[in-house]
């Protein structure tokens, strides 16, 4: 019989990775929301970030920069490494493949997935980088209560935090702006688009960095106004 610190310990681990994984399914439903394509190749997109964020943060700091200075110039660069990527993505991968049936936008992610794998690994290294920004170690909480108490990995518990941070913040911007409230709309806008038989300019590469707001603030060219405006305008 499983004692009830074992299953709290398991059941807190559980729900620490849940809201992990929440994030990767936020990841996929605002790019399918925004572009219409389901993007196999976002892991391998997050691979690239990491990797150039770890390498960023290990070439700042041997050159003497402040640690947290050093952070905040890894994440920058590694913004960058994925603007381009996504541009690099739309212009010849998305792009020239534009009004294709779902199957054949699917198949060309996962050709971009090896890709961007390949090219991470031949431009940063195929080692194993750590990335040393939270505690690794472990707590043993509620000792008094339960026989050894419950084991908590420092790490979960900040990625945890961290994750249930940005869903509350994207929920409360879904819910709450108007920017948010029309990608929520951008299913009737895109299927107005696609019978259409146009494509907003640009969109495709927005959508590796700020789903939505792309098909939000540009309109289609050759698409009617009153089909293409804004969506937040019917929701004053």
């Amino acid at each position: 019989m499983i004692a009830l610190g074992q299953f709290l310990e398991v059941l807190i681990g559980g729900l620490m990775s849940g809201v992990l994984y929440s994030l990767v399914a936020l990841g996929f439903v605002l790019i399918f929301k925004a572009s219409g394509i389901f993007n196999f190749a976002q892991g391998a997109m997050v691979l690239l970030a990491g990797l150039a964020l770890v390498r960023a943060l290990d070439l700042l700091v041997a050159n003497g920069f402040p640690f947290w200075v050093a952070v905040v110039l890894g994440i920058g660069f590694a913004a960058v490494i994925m603007a381009i990527t996504a541009w690099l993505i739309e212009r010849f991968v998305i792009g020239p493949l534009v009004n294709q049936d779902a199957l054949t936008l699917f198949m060309s992610t996962i050709g971009v997935t090896f890709i961007i794998e390949g090219a991470a690994e031949m431009i940063f290294g195929s080692d194993v980088y750590p990335l040393r920004l939270f505690p690794t170690d472990s707590w043993f909480v509620l000792e008094s209560l339960f026989p050894g108490g419950i084991l908590l990995n420092k790490l979960d518990v900040w990625g945890g935090l961290i994750a249930g941070i940005l869903v509350a913040g994207l929920a409360i911007f879904f819910q709450r702006t108007k920017i948010g409230r029309a990608v929520r709309l951008l299913p009737t806008t895109t299927w107005l688009h696609s019978r259409s038989g146009f494509r907003s300019a640009g969109s495709g590469s927005w959508s590796g960095l700020s789903p939505g707001l792309s098909r939000w603030s540009r309109r289609p060219c050759g698409v009617p106004s009153w089909a293409s405006s804004s969506p937040s305008r019917f929701l004053r």
